[in-house]
């Protein structure tokens, strides 16, 4: 891959801005805590004992004869509130609870929610980061015995990924950014998106080892994006169409049953269920006048291409630098996928496990971010 050392010092730097985003509203959270209890402690120290005065002359009916002594006490009570403490207090207290309103209005999240979200966009770009280096991609697919033209196109694409990626990343600290028009279940996903994909490639590619730190790092990584993913596409698959589920499901007991030659059937059966998702999710009916309307590609029969019906789903999202990501995302599912399928490892499948699953997740993953867009859309 061109420009590795570059990409790895790109990953490096976004991997610290995201854990500066993070560390963000927890910050104002904080400090709101702490102007709150900063006029707390100034509201105890008032003297209020006025008050008891007022009601215990109004009781006695002669309030009007002590007004003279309650005013004093109320212009002396109020003029506590003029102290430079307090002020000081109230104006970070309101300073900091804008700052907070204007976070959750911005990103409609929690802050915990937003902390915890942006940490695990780092923890998938810090683990890919310590990934890439292991891999040879001079020889991708060299461990299934792919060759040829296959083996540089998804080479190509886990680049043009990868860079994609890394603009998307930068593109978080620009005005009006791709963070802010994105709800909060898009904007983590291409990072997912990345580790899983360069894990897939990996393991199907002559690879040096992780450090044993980084390896237990990126499996309970791995674990919770299955887990995720999973649910996810059990609960929104069917509102798409319920055959997707059926289909889906079988998938994945081919993938358990291991059975011979399973795992070309389940790849087989899984790219049919990534490109019926986008052909449905994106239908030639409403895709098409858009596309002729805005001049996007067309097949030789007419219809709108693949990349044009990406397209279509990311206008609901409307961002350069997450289009141009999430078209090479797709494109590069489909070719990893499409690489398995054609290499020929029968006669090694259960040396293929551990291939098969990240194969079967990159393209799980693919289809959420697709049904993700599908439901932004409505």
């Amino acid at each position: 891959m061109d420009g590795m050392d570059d990409l790895i010092q790109r990953m490096r730097e976004q991997d610290e801005m995201m854990r500066r985003l993070a560390e963000g509203p927890m910050r104002h959270f904080r400090e709101t805590e702490e102007a709150i209890a900063r006029m707390g402690d100034l509201a105890r120290g008032l003297d209020t004992s006025f008050l008891d005065k007022a009601a215990a002359a109004a009781s006695a009916g002669d309030l009007a004869l002590r007004l003279p002594a309650l005013s004093d006490s109320v212009t002396a009570a109020f003029a506590n509130l003029k102290t430079p403490d307090f002020v000081t207090a109230l104006d970070s207290y309101a300073h900091e609870a804008r700052n907070m309103q204007e976070t959750i209005e911005h990103l409609s999240l929690a802050p915990k929610a937003w902390a915890d979200q942006i940490a695990a966009v780092s923890s998938c770009i810090e683990a890919t980061r310590f990934t890439l280096p292991t891999i040879d991609f001079d020889r991708v697919g060299g461990l299934i015995a792919a060759s040829g033209l296959q083996s540089d196109l998804v080479a190509r694409l886990t680049d043009r990924l990868l860079f994609r990626h890394a603009d998307l990343m930068e593109s978080l600290g620009q005005p009006g950014s791709v963070l802010a028009s994105l709800p909060p279940a898009i904007s983590g996903l291409p990072a997912m998106d990345v580790f899983v994909h360069t894990s897939a490639v990996r393991s199907i590619t002559p690879h040096e080892a992780l450090d044993e730190e980084e390896e237990e790092r990126a499996a309970p990584l791995r674990l919770t994006i299955v887990t995720e993913t999973a649910l996810f596409l059990e609960q929104t698959l069917p509102e798409l169409k319920p055959a997707f589920l059926q289909q889906y499901r079988g998938v994945k007991a081919r993938a358990a049953d291991r059975g011979p030659d399973g795992w070309t059937q389940g790849s087989a059966s899984m790219r049919k269920l990534l490109k019926g998702v986008l052909h449905t999710a994106a239908p030639n009916e409403l895709v098409l006048p858009w596309a002729t309307k805005n001049n996007k590609a067309l097949d030789i029969h007419g219809r709108p291409t693949r990349a044009t019906k990406v397209d279509w789903l990311c206008q609901f999202t409307p961002d350069d630098a997450y289009r141009a990501y999430v078209r090479t995302e797709l494109n590069s599912a489909l070719a990893l996928i499409e690489l398995v399928d054609a290499a020929q490892h029968v006669d090694e499948f259960p040396e293929f496990e551990d291939q098969y699953a990240w194969i079967m997740l990159r393209a799980e993953v693919a289809i959420r971010h697709m049904l993700v867009l599908w439901k932004l859309a409505g």
